[in-house]
């Protein structure tokens, strides 16, 4: 269990949620979504927003389905734009929750211009 605490709220990442696969998985997923496919990143007042190109949507799909077995108090939305062959992924959540995406995410993000 990964626990990080941010002005005294403590927000716990469960990571034996996961079988072993899944923990395998989740790595490989969210290097290759967050270091190789993100377009833009965007910061929110309670987390952090992605954007990629429509073909990475499953891939997303699945960052979303196994984030969420560990880190129960993370919130996903998927916006996509009938306009656009992108779409966004915000993770929001409690209070302490953009530091976490921030620090937690930082080692794979790819640098934006």
């Amino acid at each position: 269990m990964e626990a990080f605490t941010q002005d005294g709220n403590s927000l716990v990442c469960n990571l034996s949620a996961m079988s072993a696969e899944q923990r395998i998985r989740h790595e490989e997923v969210m290097r290759q979504f967050f270091a190789e496919v993100i377009q833009e990143t965007l910061e929110l007042p309670d987390g952090l927003a992605f954007r990629s190109d429509s073909a990475n949507l499953m891939l997303a799909a699945e960052f979303i389905s196994l984030e969420r077995l560990c880190c129960t108090f993370f919130n996903f939305s998927l916006t996509i734009d009938a306009a656009s062959s992108a779409f966004w992924l915000s993770i929001r959540g409690p209070e302490g929750v953009k530091a976490i995406l921030q620090s937690g995410f930082g080692s794979v993000l790819k640098p934006h211009a």
